[in-house]
């Protein structure tokens, strides 16, 4: 849902079609689907302990260990424990929760757990499409190198 919403939130003008996941646990089974439809894919997963857990699964599985090929369909946010991360903090509270955080060093992506994080998703989605919604210059940025590898 983040995805969806940064592209319109950035004019993002793309061919291709963004399928939640709603977890890492998820992907193995998405991407059988659409490799059985003869389409193409490509997957963003989160640099969080299960992302990487889900990143080397899918490394043996689909690549048999051929990072070259793996890093053509499949993007890691290294940098990031959850895509909420991708957020500045200050966009996160004010932007998606709609409330400020009691820890100011907590990680959005833990902030979300506290929340629902698919709905907070899909509600910060909900909003870009039906107001404009303005965010920092660092949270474009984060969004858009995603969306350089994208259309690379």
């Amino acid at each position: 849902y983040y995805l969806s919403a940064m592209r319109q939130v950035l004019g993002i003008d793309d061919k291709y079609f963004f399928i939640p996941a709603c977890g890492v646990q998820n992907i193995k089974p998405l991407i059988s689907i659409v490799i059985s439809w003869s389409g193409k894919f490509k997957a963003v997963f989160d640099g969080g302990r299960e992302g990487k857990s889900a990143f080397n699964s899918i490394k043996n599985y689909l690549y048999k260990n051929n990072e070259d090929l793996l890093k053509e369909q499949i993007y890691q946010m290294e940098k990031f424990e959850g895509i909420e991360d991708l957020f500045s903090k200050d966009d996160f509270d004010k932007v998606v929760v709609g409330e400020a955080r009691a820890d100011n060093e907590q990680l959005n992506s833990a902030f979300a757990k506290s929340k629902k994080k698919e709905l907070l998703a899909r509600l910060f989605l909900e909003k870009v499409r039906s107001e404009k919604v303005v965010l920092s210059d660092e949270t474009k940025k984060n969004f858009r190198e995603i969306f350089d590898w994208l259309n690379s």
